[in-house]
């Protein structure tokens, strides 16, 4: 018997740092304590992306290089990968690693669970399709770069390969024949038919003034930049010598495996299906949630340090006949929750279950208009500078009053 740890938050904004931690570093070392108990070995399930701002060629015996990470995630699972390696060296226990690429769904069909890391990019375009048709969206990236996209039933199958033949130490589960970014770039502009988005250095996109859209995707999808600019090439020899006898090939992430994930993706909503369970507040509750709820933060700091923040905004629960309450914030503190015509610098409009995963903290609102679950209008700088604070404030009050 083993234990197989792959549980793990996947996040990469830095506000959620102390999430990622607790939950990647903090829950690993509690896996590592009961197997300790049980005297059993420990299958750790990590990511290549610990490499971090690493190029060149990353050998799977390495670990911590002293490379700096893009963002808490990468630093949290490397930290969660050098507690199993000192685990086993002090326990004994016999410990495998493995390290994923970006995992898409499986190969004949396109099926996955989580719809997550690159999906949230591709559904950006998705929502975009229509906008993109006629104009152009400049996206930082390098087209010689690559993504190591690796489908999730060769993983498994290699995972399990692996642990019957009964090795140790680190694996990476990575595609040997990476996709270039241009070629992902001429499937995105095909699928979604966004004609007008393309990759340019950041010299070239400095040359010009960034059209309004090119502002909002840059501070709503500055997560995803990094990793459309460089990755380092994940040496395979010691998951090569493990497979050879395996039967087993990477399936290509060729043109007819990339429709059928997105085939699949959009079938499924991308991962927002009816069978999901989530919060999703009754009309009443609404109405609870700005009358009651909110009232008990009136004239206090909606996060602590903020008191530079001025702002008049709308919340507009479109499926609701009473839809629209105006949120006044003055020096960061709640100061009006009124449904008259304030004037309002923005506008945020949402249906019942985007609102119920924001104000339960399971869904920042940057993130929901970056998946096109929330649309802003009016001052767009002004609606994401809010968008970030609200997230915090969010986390740090959830409205949890019934659960569906």
């Amino acid at each position: 018997s083993s234990v197989i740890h792959s549980a793990a938050c996947m996040d990469f904004d830095e506000s959620q740092a102390a999430h990622l931690h607790q939950t990647n570093v903090q829950g690993t070392s509690h896996v590592l304590d009961w197997a300790e108990t049980q005297g059993l070995p420990v299958a750790y399930v990590g990511t290549a992306y610990i490499a971090g701002q690493r190029t060149g060629r990353v050998y799977e015996h390495e670990l911590n290089e002293g490379q700096t990470f893009h963002n808490p995630y990468e630093a949290t699972k490397c930290e969660a990968e050098a507690l199993v390696h000192h685990w086993t060296k002090r326990t004994g226990l016999r410990v495998t690693v493995f390290r994923l690429g970006i995992v898409v769904g499986e190969s004949l069909q396109g099926r996955i669970v989580h719809f997550d890391g690159i999906y949230t990019l591709l559904r950006f375009f998705d929502g975009l399709q229509r906008s993109l048709a006629t104009q152009t969206l400049r996206v930082i990236g390098n087209p010689e770069a690559t993504k190591n996209l690796v489908p999730a039933d060769y993983v498994a199958q290699a995972m399990w390969h692996i642990l019957l033949q009964g090795h140790t130490g680190t694996f990476h589960l990575t595609h040997p024949n990476p996709v270039p970014m241009s070629l992902l770039r001429d499937r995105v502009k095909r699928v979604f038919e966004v004609a007008g988005a393309c990759l340019v250095s950041v010299e070239a996109f400095e040359k010009n003034p960034p059209t309004r859209l090119e502002s909002l995707y840059q501070k709503a999808g500055n997560y995803y930049e990094p990793y459309l600019r460089e990755e380092p090439v994940f040496d395979r020899t010691r998951t090569e010598k493990a497979l050879a006898e395996s039967g087993l090939d990477v399936p290509d992430i060729d043109d007819a495996l990339f429709d059928r994930l997105v085939a699949y993706a959009r079938q499924a909503n991308w991962g927002r299906t009816k069978s999901t369970k989530r919060f999703v507040p009754k009309s009443n509750e609404v109405q609870q949630y700005f009358d009651c709820f909110l009232q008990d933060k009136m004239h206090e700091q909606l996060v602590p340090d903020l008191k530079r923040l001025s702002a008049t905004c709308r919340i507009i629960v479109e499926d609701m006949k009473e839809h629209a309450w105006a949120l006044r914030i003055e020096q960061g503190r709640l100061e009006q929750v009124s449904r008259n015509g304030l004037a309002c610098e923005c506008s945020f409009t949402v249906n019942r279950e985007t609102f119920g995963d924001i104000v339960s903290g399971r869904l920042a609102p940057k993130k929901a208009f970056f998946l096109r679950q929330v649309e802003i209008s009016g001052d767009m700088e002004i609606g994401l500078r809010l968008a970030t604070v609200l997230a915090q404030f969010f986390k740090q009050w959830p409205f949890l009053r019934s659960v569906t």
